[in-house]
């Protein structure tokens, strides 16, 4: 709005762009960097730069190697990992798969002693808003907040976790995942780690946003496939 002001009275100077940012660690500050700020959005100091999720109980490593991926969930040296589930969404769109990968790591979390307030749960999606309700408040974790990105912009939590729901064969994503100020506003609440459960391939094909940090974040290691045995 402010921005359409000054270019509408001719003071298209007056405006100056966000170049400091003081809520999440470099890593994840990397993604509003793609999707909106061209590298220009820098951490406010070291502080901000450097912080860490805090767990009061050390994570347990995992034996089994069909769930090491938890590991990455739940170490608080990998502020950002994307989960690749290729399960297929059914109509609404809903994708249950990400919902039960959402459910274990919530419980994962909150075994390490993460509190539930510290956790936020997003969807773009209002089907799959409505399903992992359902769901997560069986759990009883009346703290937890779940919601739209859309709902969910201007709050911020230590951890968000992401479920982007598009998965399917003719690689198409829909339009809210095309829209760069939506997936900004998802980059951008977390503080100290961001959790972002989707399919690689159909939103790589699917979403030219998507495609660059899809392309980073497998460059950076941040990928972490999610075995399909355990949600087929």
């Amino acid at each position: 709005m402010l921005m359409h002001l000054a270019e509408a009275r001719g003071f298209p100077d007056a405006v100056a762009k966000l170049t400091m940012q003081y809520r999440m660690n470099e890593d994840i500050c990397h993604f509003s960097n793609i999707v909106a700020y061209k590298g220009l959005l820098k951490c406010a100091n070291d502080e901000v730069k450097n912080q860490k999720l805090h767990l009061p109980v050390p994570p347990k490593l995992e034996t089994n190697v069909d769930m090491k991926w938890i590991e990455r969930v739940v170490n608080p040296n990998s502020p950002v990992v994307f989960l690749d589930c290729a399960s297929k969404e059914s109509q609404g769109p809903v994708n249950t798969a990400e919902i039960s990968i959402v459910k274990q790591c919530v419980k994962e979390l909150s075994d390490c002693g993460l509190a539930m307030s510290s956790i936020g749960v997003i969807t773009p999606f209002r089907s799959q808003l409505r399903a992992l309700k359902d769901n997560l408040n069986l759990m009883g974790n009346n703290e937890l907040e779940i919601s739209t990105i859309d709902r969910f912009q201007g709050r911020d939590k230590s951890v968000v976790i992401i479920s982007l729901v598009r998965s399917n064969d003719e690689g198409k994503s829909g339009r809210l995942l095309q829209d760069f100020r939506r997936l900004n506003v998802a980059f951008s609440r977390a503080k100290h780690k961001m959790i972002i459960i989707g399919s690689y391939s159909t939103l790589h094909q699917g979403s030219d946003v998507l495609r660059p940090v899809l392309e980073s974040c497998r460059e950076r290691g941040w990928v972490q496939n999610v075995p399909e045995k355990l949600y087929s």
